[in-house]
């Protein structure tokens, strides 16, 4: 029998980040969401109007502290959940990388093997103005 594979390691962001679609060179990028959760296996996209299960879409995003956005060709939505009500999580739809380059993966891989930069920026402006 062989053992389980480990889960890829995952990263919660305290500020989500925009993630934009990617489309024809003649195209420019559009607004698909934001970013609150990635991984070496995909993330979550927290947006109002999630594409359809199976949906397949070239997204990007900008991770803090990385110069160049990070562009994975080939994303699949494999789960979506629409707005539950105020106090419900936010409406969205996860996604898993079918096609990412190993340059993308190692940025993704160090990204979420660190600590959360916004960390102390968030504790920062939560408690007030410093004299």
């Amino acid at each position: 029998m062989d053992a389980p594979e480990p889960p890829a390691k995952r990263r919660a962001l305290r500020i989500p980040l925009p993630v934009e679609i990617v489309g024809k060179d003649d195209e420019r990028p559009r607004f698909l969401g934001y970013l609150s959760d990635v991984s070496l296996s995909g993330g979550f996209v927290q947006c109002s109007n999630p594409r359809e299960q199976g949906s397949r879409l070239s997204i990007r995003m900008r991770l803090p502290g990385v110069d160049e956005h990070v562009y994975c060709p080939d994303a699949e939505v494999i789960w979506t959940r629409g707005y539950l009500g105020v106090k419900g999580r936010s409406p969205g739809m996860g996604f898993v990388f079918r096609e990412l380059s190993p340059a993308a993966r190692a940025v993704l891989d160090k990204f979420c093997d660190t600590a959360d930069p916004t960390a102390g920026l968030v504790k920062t402006l939560a408690s007030g103005p410093v004299d």
